[in-house]
C-alpha cells in the first residue's frame, strides 16, 4: 500500500491535532499514588511523547528511524493483544 504526499501531509496534521488535544486532556491529571498507577501513567506518556516523536520524524523525511522508534510498541501490543483465531487458542509469542 502505499500513500501519497497529500495524503500523509493531512494523516500528520491530523495527528498532530489529536496528540495536542490529548495533551490538553492530561496535563492536569495526575495518577493515583499508588506505583502501579504511577508506573501505568508514566508508560502512557512515553507512548504519547514516542507517537509526537515518530510524527516529527515523519515530517523531516526519516520515516525509517520513526519506524523504528515506534516498532517496539507495535511488538507489546502484539504480544499482549494477539489476533483472534477462529475459536483456536494461538500459542502467546
Amino acid at each position: 500500500m502505499t500513500i501519497s504526499d497529500e495524503d500523509l501531509a493531512v494523516l500528520l496534521e491530523r495527528s498532530s491535532v489529536f496528540i495536542e488535544s490529548v495533551h490538553r486532556h492530561i496535563a492536569p491529571l495526575a495518577p493515583y499514588p499508588d506505583q502501579r498507577c504511577r508506573i501505568a501513567f508514566q508508560a502512557g506518556l512515553l507512548a504519547i511523547e514516542h507517537a509526537t516523536g515518530a510524527c516529527t520524524l515523519i515530517k523531516i523525511g526519516l520515516a525509517p528511524s520513526a519506524i523504528a522508534l515506534m516498532r517496539p510498541q507495535f511488538e507489546r501490543i502484539r504480544r499482549d493483544f494477539p489476533p483472534p483465531t477462529n475459536g483456536v487458542e494461538a500459542p502467546r509469542l
